[in-house]
């Protein structure tokens, strides 16, 4: 089972680790990600944006989010790296598609990681919830906004 920690600078460094993600920047964050039934450790490195990195499972594959990017980890590589433009805050498997949720934006994964449809909104997104084959989205000025799962179009 996947764990995620925060750790300190110093305890980074002293780490070995299969994979280490993210650049080192000013105002750094630490954490690690490890299997213990896998025999798995991944470091991140970030930006401290006051939101902990997300991780999951996704067939054989780690999903990350963090800062500005999202992760395909498998077999200590990356299959995949994003750059979603803002602040990520959460990501959602949905049957078999992925929706990646940042501070301006969701962005639509198919199976193979392809993206399908990105829509972009002119306020920060404060809250997503899936209703059956749409997607509310409640922004910091309280509008919701109705979204078509499949295509991302917006719907009345």
């Amino acid at each position: 089972m996947l764990k995620i920690k925060k750790i300190t600078n110093v305890n980074f460094k002293e780490q070995s680790f299969d994979l280490i993600l993210g650049e080192n920047a000013t105002y750094n964050v630490y954490y690690e990600i490890f299997d213990e039934e896998k025999n798995l450790k991944i470091g991140i490195q970030c930006s401290d944006t006051g939101i902990a990195p997300q991780i999951g499972e996704y067939g054989n594959e780690i999903l990350i989010g963090v800062s500005n990017k999202f992760y395909i980890i498998g077999k200590n590589t990356i299959i995949k790296e994003i750059d979603i433009e803002a602040c990520f805050f959460e990501f959602m498997i949905i049957k078999d598609v992925i929706l990646i949720v940042n501070e301006t934006s969701l962005i639509m994964l198919d199976e193979k990681y392809n993206e399908k449809w990105t829509r972009y909104f002119s306020e920060i997104v404060g809250s997503v919830n899936i209703l059956d084959c749409k997607i509310e989205v409640r922004d910091i000025a309280d509008t919701i906004i109705m979204i078509q799962l499949e295509t991302g179009d917006i719907v009345n």
